[in-house]
């Protein structure tokens, strides 16, 4: 959309080939016009092709269309919907998904209330390199007791192991 050195710059051109790219089917181009939808407020169509590339197994795609459902963006509110999407993608090793995910349970924002739970997916989100779950873990970890810490930890220990990863 921006051109490059002898190309000149055609938004609605670089549009159209996305579009024909995300209709057969081309997962990146269906983030891109989702991203693309979301920009230009219309966030019905941003959501279904977000909804595509998510099913596909596209993460930033699938934490984007969770947080559609959270704010209600294009549709409906639910909670439970964009708390069960955003799990996905933060299981799948997204750092902001997992961050989100430990803010829902540190809130009760479409999960039970559970700081543990809360404190391993921050700590998660920051072992992958996201700020504010960084600032987040270090909040838990002062209002946890010794026991609820060692558990979080034990917690999100199992799942980097469990994913692969020490």
């Amino acid at each position: 959309a921006t051109g490059l050195p002898g190309v000149k710059a055609d938004p609605k051109k670089a549009t159209t080939l996305c579009k024909r790219a995300a209709n057969a089917g081309f997962v990146p181009a269906q983030a891109t016009l989702g991203a693309l939808f979301a920009r230009a407020k219309k966030h019905d169509r941003a959501l279904h092709w977000w909804s595509m590339a998510a099913a596909q197994g596209d993460l930033e795609a699938l934490f984007n269309a969770g947080q559609s459902y959270r704010l209600g963006l294009g549709v409906q509110k639910n909670e439970t919907k964009a708390f069960t999407l955003l799990l996905k993608a933060a299981q799948g090793g997204l750092a902001v998904a997992q961050s989100r995910i430990g803010l829902a349970y540190a809130t009760g924002d479409g999960v039970a209330l559970d700081v543990i739970e809360a404190a391993k997916w921050f700590e998660l989100a920051a072992l992958g390199g996201d700020a504010a779950a960084s600032a987040n873990w270090e909040r838990a970890r002062k209002t946890l007791s010794p026991a609820q810490q060692t558990e979080a930890d034990r917690r999100a220990q199992e799942w980097l192991l469990a994913h692969g990863q020490k």
